[in-house]
């Protein structure tokens, strides 16, 4: 909660009011502009942070009535070896075990009554889990401990130890089913919520690729060209797009604690960009358009590397939750390297493109990253380029756990992208970086294809092998060495035919050959 209100806002806050003092209205108007970005990704993350806290006190509190119940299990059973040993069947004797019992049958009821809490905690979710109903199970469980409190009070103890011996495994076998629900519940969310990420970083890099295609065509687009309209319709559809894009975002993201909440800022920043590009597009200023539609890549392709991290951590652990082993083939929910080459690769194209673009834009004698504007983009391109370099590393680290070889490409690119990273920060993109980024664009598809037809060559097609009954061989072998020889017969003595029939015999005896 103390990251919510960040002295950001809070310094923010206090230029504003500094600027009412000076009456600088264009100055203000673009502090208002910020706070009100700032105040939506605030209402963002306390919606989000209020359900995770939901999901989390749902799962605290059925981890713990699990655990209670475990515990009451082994208190009964304890108690019904006592009651089996206790040979005098004395009046005081009696009464302890009763006594004891009674005080197990107050706990299990306070069990039931934290189990329908857990179904109500479970109900107010947005997205409620699938639980079972334990209802028929804990009326047996308290038949058979009442039952055992009548039969101590009856002096019949072996009957009560009975009785108690059938609740501690009733009991047991509830919480046992209680914790086989929550693992499968856990990993069958997670698989989901996997899958779910998986397709909006697809739907995120397709309208980051139209969004690249829109602005080139703008670029070289007249203001007066009829054309220029369904540009805006077209960038109207786009944020369309994202929008859809954002709402299962912001879905999965009160679901799933991976989901970093720099992805809601980041998807603030998309909003006001592409309103500001579609608003600059209605006045015909076609350079701030191509500004903010740059900006709006940059927070796209941002927010791709920020979920592709967080689509690795949730596949992790996920493998940690299943519990499997190390293996040579493709990890259950995650993809292999193949589809994390293809990731890169277009991260890689995207970003060298923006690189292009950045040098092709600067001005004979102009020292790049001289504006503010251009410090922060150059900020943001070496931070994308050190994050598909940890994607990089984090492949290369999991192909050796799988016990797979790596080349030489692998380190050779990482070491290049670290060159890059070094040229952007030192404000120096020389052709030669440009030329080590095609480089090692060109080494992704190599890579890529490479580990494609690894990953084909693994695969193995079963035959589902073929019962035939024979039930006289020798029969069926005399059968065909007959069969053979009347062929042999008809081939080497032929009847007298004509020279077209003789050709379609042969014909006929090459074709059954």
């Amino acid at each position: 909660m103390d990251e919510l209100l960040t002295d950001e806002m809070k310094k923010m806050m206090e230029e504003i009011q500094k600027l009412l003092d000076e009456l600088d209205k264009d100055k203000i108007n673009e502090m208002m502009q910020e706070m009100k970005l700032n105040s939506q990704d605030l209402e963002d993350q306390l919606d989000r942070n209020l359900e995770l806290f939901k999901q989390l006190e749902f799962e605290q509190k059925l981890k713990e009535t699990i655990d209670k119940l475990k515990n009451l299990a082994d208190e009964q059973k304890s108690l019904s070896e006592e009651t089996k040993n206790e040979k005098q069947n004395s009046q005081q004797a009696n009464d302890q075990l009763k006594e004891k019992q009674d005080a197990l049958n107050k706990k299990f009821d306070d069990i039931q009554k934290e189990i329908d809490d857990v179904e109500k905690k479970n109900s107010e979710l947005e997205n409620p889990n699938e639980l079972e109903n334990t209802e028929q199970e804990e009326l047996e469980i308290d038949d058979l401990m009442q039952q055992s409190s009548e039969e101590i009070s009856k002096k019949q103890n072996q009957k009560a130890s009975d009785k108690q011996k059938g609740a501690s495994q009733k009991m047991e076998h509830l919480s046992q089913k209680l914790q086989k629900m929550m693992d499968e519940m856990q990993m069958e969310q997670m698989g989901e919520d996997i899958n779910t990420l998986r397709g909006i970083l697809e739907n995120l890099i397709q309208v980051s690729f139209d969004q690249e295609e829109l602005m080139n065509i703008f670029s070289d687009l007249n203001q007066n060209d009829p054309k220029y309209v369904k540009t805006i319709e077209t960038q109207k559809n786009l944020k369309d797009d994202i929008e859809m894009i954002a709402d299962s975002l912001q879905a999965l993201a009160k679901r799933q604690m991976m989901i970093k909440p720099f992805v809601s800022k980041e998807l603030n920043l998309i909003n006001r960009n592409i309103d500001q590009a579609l608003q600059s597009m209605e006045n015909r200023n076609k350079g701030t358009v191509i500004e903010n539609q740059q900006h709006v890549m940059t927070s796209i392709n941002n927010l791709a590397l920020l979920l592709g991290e967080s689509l690795e951590q949730m596949q992790q652990q996920m493998m940690q939750m299943s519990g499997s082993g190390k293996s040579s083939c493709s990890k259950p929910g995650k993809p292999g390297a193949g589809q994390q080459m293809n990731s890169m690769k277009n991260l890689q194209e995207q970003l060298n493109k923006q690189l292009q673009q950045l040098r092709d834009g600067q001005k004979p004698g102009e020292k790049m990253g001289q504006t503010q504007q251009m410090s922060e983009q150059l900020a943001r391109m070496a931070a994308q380029q050190a994050a598909i370099r940890k994607q990089m590393e984090s492949l290369r680290d999991q192909l050796k756990e799988d016990g797979q070889r790596t080349n030489g490409d692998i380190s050779k690119m990482i070491e290049d992208m670290e060159k890059t990273e070094r040229d952007i920060v030192n404000r120096k993109i020389t052709q030669e970086t440009l030329q080590r980024q095609e480089e090692i664009l060109t080494r992704l598809l190599k890579s890529e294809k490479a580990e494609r037809q690894r990953e084909e060559e693994q695969r193995r097609e079963s035959r589902e092998a073929i019962d035939q009954k024979h039930s006289n061989p020798d029969n069926l072998f005399e059968f065909g060495k007959i069969k053979n020889r009347e062929l042999e017969l008809m081939q080497t003595v032929p009847p007298n035919l004509n020279p077209f029939y003789r050709n379609k015999v042969s014909e006929y005896f090459y074709r059954f050959n």
